[in-house]
């Protein structure tokens, strides 16, 4: 790969991730979308607790330190690893693997009920048990 395009992706890949934390930073996403509100889903069952205090704030601002020295140019291998690193876990607020792993298996999970439960209500032998699936899925929305 030429090295013109390649420092040309890695300034704009800079500066656009320069632009997203400054704009985080704009519409303080930490107060009004993570700290702020009431949880919608409740992860009181799982054994992990969220990221709180002041770590986001110093990883949103590693993530701005990093993503200006990806744009300049200065140590863009640690700076990628560290944006790259924190930027995950600034999104999740649980760390690597708390809750994007449990998210996707919710999401598959309700994939394949959307997919399934209409051949399973309308198929007589396997009627009840997608009735016993509808149920389970309305109750568990309940909570």
């Amino acid at each position: 790969m030429p090295s013109l395009g390649l420092g040309l992706f890695r300034i704009v890949f800079g500066a656009l991730m320069v632009w997203e934390v400054v704009f985080l930073y704009r519409i303080d996403f930490l107060g009004n979308f993570v700290r702020g509100p009431a949880t919608l889903f409740n992860y009181d069952f799982l054994p992990i607790e969220p990221i709180g205090g002041p770590v986001l704030d110093w990883l949103l601002a590693g993530l701005l330190i990093s993503a200006v020295l990806i744009t300049i140019g200065y140590r863009v291998r640690w700076a990628l690893v560290y944006f790259f690193l924190a930027f995950k876990v600034q999104q999740s607020g649980f760390g690597f693997l708390g809750e994007v792993w449990f998210q996707r298996l919710i999401m598959l999970g309700g994939l394949l009920f959307d997919l399934l439960v209409g051949f399973l209500l309308w198929c007589r032998r396997t009627r009840f048990v997608g009735l016993l699936l509808a149920l389970g899925f309305n109750a568990a929305n309940a909570w």
